[in-house]
């Protein structure tokens, strides 16, 4: 357990030094303002977009933003959803949430959080090597 709270802390701290780094860095003068609201419009063609997001367009939402091509996607999300569907199987005995907050994270270091890299952010590469960082990383989680 006290390996789960050293991870957690990791994490929260890095995803701080990101926003924070990011804060810091944004123009306060930029004439253009894109909201992520805006983009997930954009992907879904519609005029609303309902909450919570389904699993399908945060997918395609988030693998756009990290730089994913068109002709990835599918196969990408083809990866995304069996990834989904390994991670109900394994962990399917879990039903409290705190508990399977706990579970999803050590099964993502399991099997898909493999190579930590501090300016890997992009969930494509993720998927496809192993490498995250703390940005990648709660993208997938």
């Amino acid at each position: 357990m006290e390996h789960v709270r050293k991870i957690r802390r990791r994490f929260l701290i890095c995803c701080l030094l990101v926003a924070g780094a990011a804060v810091q860095a944004a123009e306060p003068a930029a004439d253009i303002r894109i909201t992520p609201l805006e983009i997930i419009r954009k992907l879904s063609g519609r005029g609303t977009v309902d909450e919570p997001l389904s699993v399908e367009l945060f997918t395609e939402g988030a693998l756009r933003l990290s730089g994913a091509g068109t002709a990835e996607l599918p196969a990408l999300s083809s990866e995304i959803r069996d990834l989904i569907a390994a991670a109900r199987q394994e962990l399917r005995g879990v039903t409290a949430p705190e508990e399977l907050g706990e579970e999803i994270l050590l099964y993502l270091h399991r099997h898909v959080l493999m190579d930590y890299r501090e300016r890997q952010t992009r969930l494509d590469v993720l998927i496809r090597e192993g490498s995250y960082n703390c940005v990648s990383s709660a993208v997938i989680y």
